[in-house]
């Protein structure tokens, strides 16, 4: 669904008319427009997440080990104090994304994984 309305907003006909739009058809666009925006920060933020949970994965392999594994360190990993987050956050509305928009979401991210899921990761 998400994919599909991407490319519905990003094509060229998109703001066709837009200068004779009535106020309704206006907000409807931003609203469709807005819908994306929050699907495309939460496939950032889950794909940030798990490159940090990765990431902390490789630190402590190079490191060799010790006695504080992964899943022990996990809040550090994903915790706002991680040095290696970079915040590039923005305002969004506090509703959830619709349903559709976190299956898409979760789905790109666990493309990204090359059908692996995180868990799984060599």
């Amino acid at each position: 669904m998400a994919n599909r309305n991407l490319d519905r907003v990003l094509a060229p006909a998109f703001l066709d008319g837009v200068e004779g739009w009535t106020m309704p058809e206006l907000r409807a666009a931003r609203g469709d427009v807005q819908q994306l925006e929050d699907a495309i920060s939460m496939l950032r933020r889950l794909v940030q997440g798990r490159l940090d949970i990765i990431g902390s994965e490789l630190h402590w392999r190079s490191s060799g080990g010790g006695e504080r594994g992964v899943i022990d360190s996990l809040v550090d990993s994903l915790s706002d104090h991680n040095e290696t987050q970079h915040s590039n956050g923005r305002f969004t509305l506090p509703a959830a994304p619709g349903e559709a928009q976190s299956n898409w979401a979760v789905n790109r991210a666990d493309a990204g994984l090359l059908g692996h899921d995180i868990a799984s990761v060599p």
